[in-house]
């Protein structure tokens, strides 16, 4: 698996989300940013499954709301 920083270091997990998620909303980045969240990590070992499945599950169910 590759997974390669851009320039400032991180990668996004990003979403569109015009609702408030629920689940683990303290690791959710929304800077600058009304309706985009994302997930971000420095490294790959920083990710953690649990999260990314929920928070995307959730976003998920909520995208026709």
């Amino acid at each position: 698996m590759l997974f390669q920083c851009n320039k400032k270091g991180y990668v996004d997990v990003g979403f569109y989300c015009n609702t408030t998620l629920k689940m683990y909303n303290e690791f959710l980045v929304s800077e600058n940013r009304k309706a985009v969240k994302s997930l971000r990590y420095f490294k790959l070992k920083e990710i953690n499954s649990e999260v990314l499945v929920s928070v995307l599950s959730e976003a998920y169910e909520t995208r026709n709301k």
